[in-house]
């Protein structure tokens, strides 16, 4: 009894297997590609590159002197053919259908093809390897509950741009610095603290910096056709000059200034984590204090990029 319950589960499983086979062989289809007038000769080779409709590539060959190219075992869909010489895009096909069981016959006459025509892919990964600059423009913020001490300060605003000259050594690594300015302030808690006689409404900090800073860049998704620019990560040490730091208290139509104010050891590091023309940021002072009798600038602040490519 149990002997043949054993031989009937291997059955259903041998059928099941042969099933499922046969199911995916059903399912797959060929391209072939005739390559006409073959005028080049072993030296100068074709690139054929098969991609899905989300533009994920699927399929790459390099061929040398060959008059037709297989693509075997494609599941049935539309797909986008693109042939190169030389690494410079010549010819694409678009919506290129193939059935199940069937043999997708494409004509590719190479005399026609245009070796001018640069692909986006390979022009940006030259780019990668030499200097270039960006353009960001920036905001942010530091909240209390983010700081695990105390703070008089309530809440932080910084915007500001940066100019980024950075060059590749390498496509995974790049070294350069951020140059820019930057204009914030900073709203104390009401009562917390007062260089006054009496209370005013609204206290804060105002300040308009020039910073600079030594930059490591570590590229973890390089560029391509649909994201013109890489994915990285931003490592950065530098000093921020003060242009103007000012204490200000409102209340009313009263209001009262300090303009002696002077911080001239910011020593600041940052990170940022970019995504294309998106990065987030977080910078750490690493010296921040004003003169004695004022409050601490926030130590930890958080903020976002968007990231304008200059070349």
């Amino acid at each position: 009894m149990v002997q043949n319950i054993v031989y009937s589960v291997k059955f259903i499983f041998l059928l099941f297997l042969s099933l499922c086979s046969l199911n995916t062989y059903s399912q797959q289809g060929k391209i072939r590609l005739n390559l006409n007038d073959n005028y080049f000769n072993d030296t100068i080779p074709l690139d054929i590159r098969l991609y899905r409709k989300n533009d994920e590539l699927i399929y790459r060959a390099k061929i040398n002197n060959e008059s037709t190219v297989y693509i075997d075992s494609l599941k049935p869909d539309n797909y986008i053919l693109k042939v190169y010489i030389r690494g410079k895009q010549g010819l694409t096909y678009h919506n290129v259908k193939v059935i199940a069981d069937s043999l997708t016959i494409l004509e590719c006459p190479l005399s026609s093809l245009n070796p001018e025509l640069i692909s986006i892919e390979e022009e940006y990964s030259k780019k990668r390897e030499g200097p270039e600059a960006e353009l960001s423009f920036f905001c942010q913020t530091f909240q209390p509950q983010l700081s695990p001490k105390k703070e008089f300060v309530e809440s932080a605003y910084v915007f500001g741009m940066r100019v980024s000259p950075i060059y590749y050594p390498s496509k995974q690594y790049g070294i350069g610095s951020h140059i820019g300015t930057s204009f914030g302030f900073n709203n104390l808690k009401k009562g917390g603290f007062s260089l006054f006689p009496y209370s005013f409404k609204h206290e804060r900090y105002y300040s308009w910096k020039f910073f600079v800073a030594f930059n490591n860049r570590f590229v973890f998704k390089q560029p391509s056709e649909k994201n013109h620019q890489p994915w990285f990560l931003d490592i950065s040490l530098g000093y921020n000059f003060p242009l103007i730091y000012r204490y200000v208290a409102i209340e009313g139509s009263s209001k009262q200034m300090i303009r002696s104010i002077s911080n001239y050891k910011d020593f600041s590091a940052m990170a940022r984590l970019a995504f294309g023309f998106i990065s987030f940021n977080a910078e750490y002072r690493l010296t921040n204090s004003l003169k004695t009798i004022f409050p601490e600038v926030p130590h930890l602040i958080l903020g976002i990029d968007f990231i304008i490519p200059t070349n």
